[in-house]
């Protein structure tokens, strides 16, 4: 166990996520399937990247208010002069490639009842099957 990196960490788990979303007898059935996922850090983009590569059948929305991220992986890199900013930003045209609908707007209610995420600038989506996946925040108190 001592050789579980971080990157095969998150190779297990972008896996087990997919897989638990399309395991759910009410999605396995259904004509079209749809799942929406809220955030598009590293979970949330690994979610929704690992289960349209698992069924490409299934339409994936991702939403995430900002076009583009800095990854914590290698940022060790930058402090040390080692890279720059701009080689650790991350966009979202490898998730569009692989079919994923890309939404940048603000989720601003999950009706779970209804199976519906609305955003701020209007849109409802419907789903199937929803991820939450807003990333983390720090509290500086």
């Amino acid at each position: 166990m001592a050789n579980f990196t971080r990157r095969k960490f998150l190779q297990v788990t972008g896996g087990a996520v997919a897989v638990s979303s399309l395991g759910f007898p009410a999605i396995v059935g259904a004509a079209s399937k749809k799942v929406v996922v809220v955030g598009g850090g590293v979970g949330g983009a690994t979610a929704a990247k690992y289960i349209r590569m698992a069924d490409s059948s299934i339409d994936v929305t991702l939403i995430e208010p900002n076009t583009e991220y800095y990854t914590c992986f290698m940022s060790n890199e930058v402090l040390s002069g080692h890279r720059t900013m701009d080689s650790i930003k991350v966009t979202y045209e490898g998730l569009k490639g692989h079919g994923i609908n890309v939404v940048h707007d603000t989720v601003t209610d999950i009706d779970a009842a209804g199976k519906k995420v609305m955003t701020a600038g209007g849109q409802t989506f419907a789903y199937d099957r929803c991820i939450v996946a807003p990333g983390i925040s720090f509290a500086n108190n």
